[in-house]
């Protein structure tokens, strides 16, 4: 009994943390410590030949498929063939809102066709109550049409819908001027929902953070007195 409650404490301590993840194609690293550093999340893309970073990509559609940890946020999906991954940033699909925690996939997002034989990287920028965090595909561009895999499925919670969001659309472009970093202050959708309320639950307090890890450690300090 104690190890379940302590293992569960311990998971909504981790779920405070989470951000989002990258399911496919496979992003060439994340960790929470720097998700928020522009344009890859503090870490760098390799796109030399035999890279293992590298995954093909479909430039007549590609399925990206995501899994969210906050209750909302704006997406952001970029791409350059820029190899230092600072200039000639593309939007290649609509600024888009999910609201709804969890899996969300857009299902064929397409690249200039005469990217085909190149390489490049593909930003996703999450845009939430956090701020603006970032994540990093190596992509070889390939001619054709990719089948969305298994792994793009959207969590029946979840709605999506198009948006303008000013501050998300001037990561578009040259970044060689743009701060390193991204601003800590999200950017407001232009649409609001009901379902905004279940974020109180999935962002509790820096208080109730520090309840919860507290009780963590009278449970973990409780077991061993028992023994």
């Amino acid at each position: 009994m104690r190890a379940a409650l302590l293992l569960g404490a311990l998971s909504a301590l981790s779920l405070t943390n989470a951000h989002f993840t990258i399911k496919s194609p496979k992003g060439i690293g994340s960790a929470d410590s720097t998700a928020d550093h522009a344009p890859c999340g503090g870490f760098t893309p390799d796109l030399s030949d035999g890279s293992s970073q590298l995954v093909d990509v479909h430039v007549g559609g590609e399925a990206v498929a995501l899994r969210l940890t906050h209750s909302r946020c704006t997406w952001l999906l970029r791409a350059t063939l820029d190899s230092a991954a600072k200039n000639g940033w593309e939007k290649v699909f609509p600024i888009t809102v999910q609201s709804g925690l969890g899996d969300f996939c857009f299902p064929a997002v397409t690249f200039p066709s005469d990217w085909a034989g190149k390489k490049g990287v593909i930003s996703i920028v999450s845009s939430a109550d956090d701020g603006q965090l970032f994540q990093c595909i190596a992509a070889n561009f390939v001619s054709g049409t990719a089948s969305p895999p298994t792994t793009c499925t959207n969590a029946s919670s979840v709605t999506s819908y198009g948006t303008d969001d000013a501050e998300l659309q001037k990561l578009i472009g040259d970044q060689d001027s743009a701060s390193s970093t991204a601003s800590s202050s999200a950017a407001s959708p232009s649409a609001t929902d009901s379902k905004g309320a279940a974020g109180a639950l999935l962002v509790p307090s820096i208080q109730s953070v520090g309840s919860l890890v507290a009780g963590v450690g009278a449970l973990v300090l409780g077991g061993a007195l028992m023994i």
